[in-house]
């Protein structure tokens, strides 16, 4: 019953909130019956299943009690992204593809590393 901390790299920050829940990034998915610690951030394009007591980096197949954490590669969720975009009567666009193929780029330091301990993000 007091303030809810989220990590950044090895500090831990008051959020100043007693009430917070979860950050989640776009075209993230969770698992049915998935448990997400408050104050966790999930990054874009990750999948998680099972509880997450840990912040998640971006393009991450996420499933640490089964002991599986591990990359989850840009083509896989630029298909993803068509599969949904296509059950809701929208195209994707060049654009689309490329904003995806951009952040798996700028996002691959912090996904070094995955499985050996807490993310660096």
């Amino acid at each position: 019953y007091g303030t809810v901390n989220m990590q950044q790299g090895d500090r831990r920050i008051a959020t100043g909130m007693q009430f917070v829940g979860c950050f989640i990034g776009d075209y993230a998915k969770s698992a049915i019956n998935s448990a997400i610690y408050t104050g966790k951030r999930i990054g874009a394009c990750s999948m998680v299943y099972g509880t997450v007591l840990e912040d998640v980096p971006p393009f991450t197949n996420y499933a640490r009690l089964l002991g599986q954490v591990t990359e989850v590669s840009a083509a896989v969720m630029i298909q993803t992204q068509a599969r949904m975009f296509a059950r809701r009567g929208v195209r994707q666009r060049p654009c689309d593809i490329a904003l995806i193929e951009n952040l798996f780029e700028r996002t691959a330091a912090s996904r070094e590393g995955l499985g050996s301990g807490p993310p660096a993000w």
